[in-house]
């Protein structure tokens, strides 16, 4: 049978319940600070976009959006955030990303992963076990935490070379006592949420603390050319009348020389008209 145990520590030494207790309300804070940092930077992400894209394309492109979202029969939390700039700009923006962030990361699969930690720890005699469940942020900190170490392991690959064949076989015993004979962490030892998206703790995010932190860190603003190329996508090449063309040609012109050019010129075009200070766009907001 194959065996795959990947994200797998073990304890650098023997814990009691009280102390493994004690660090996981440590990891849990620092893990917050993590999260806050990295909910800060999505909320810039989608916040920078909405920004650029009212002030580029202007309130009747926005309406546009509107009606065809309305005429789909498909209207979203984006579309009431739409007819909102719609009608008051930039003013509440910054409320509608907030909001439609911490409901995405209560319901998107995806992001409901990358705002989670959990950890299953598996006792056996001489050591402790566990096993991490995280985004990515999260489980390099754990990672790089002293009280654990790696104690990965697989039977489909060879072995890494630092581990001695003794040492590799002691890891597969182990396992096969921590969570075998079903290898479902979850059916053994114990769990621990130390950061879970649906829980009161886990979605501590506020507003007004978020909007304070990113006056203070311009390095949470996205690249510059990026931005001018997310706006640059929602235009059409004048010169080329795409409902009349079928997806494959679509395609095909979306790869052309043609269209890169075109692309690019309108990106150069765009540069310029884009606020690079993080205050400057959030005093705009906030006015």
């Amino acid at each position: 049978m194959s065996t795959k145990i990947y994200d797998a520590f073990k304890f650098d030494k023997q814990y009691s319940v009280l102390e493994i207790g004690q660090l996981a309300d440590k990891w849990r804070k620092d893990i917050a600070v993590i999260a806050e940092q990295k909910y800060a930077a999505l909320c810039v992400k989608q916040l920078i976009y909405y920004y650029d894209l009212y002030k580029i394309r202007g309130v009747e492109f926005i309406k546009q959006l509107v009606k065809k979202s309305e005429e789909s029969g498909k209207e979203t939390y984006t579309t009431r955030m739409l007819k909102d700039m719609a009608a008051n700009g930039y003013k509440y923006l910054l409320l509608h990303i907030d909001r439609y962030l911490r409901e995405n990361i209560k319901t998107d699969e995806f992001l409901q992963y990358d705002f989670r930690c959990k950890m299953t720890i598996h006792p056996i005699p001489r050591k402790t076990l566990c096993m991490v469940f995280a985004g990515r942020e999260f489980y390099d900190y754990l990672e790089n935490q002293p009280e654990l170490k790696d104690y990965h392991y697989q039977n489909q690959t060879d072995r890494p070379d630092e581990i001695s064949s003794r040492a590799w076989n002691k890891r597969r015993d182990d396992w096969d006592k921590a969570i075998g004979p079903d290898y479902v962490p979850i059916n053994h030892g114990m769990s621990i949420t130390l950061l879970e998206p649906e829980s009161s703790n886990g979605m501590c995010f506020i507003t007004n603390t978020i909007l304070h932190d990113m006056k203070d860190h311009q390095e949470l603003m996205p690249d510059v050319n990026k931005r001018a190329k997310r706006i640059a996508e929602t235009f059409e090449n004048p010169d080329k009348n795409l409902d009349n063309m079928s997806v494959s040609e679509i395609m095909t012109y979306t790869r052309s020389d043609e269209y890169k050019a075109w692309m690019n010129s309108k990106i150069q075009e765009i540069l310029p008209q884009l606020d690079t200070d993080i205050t400057t766009i959030l005093s705009n907001i906030t006015d």
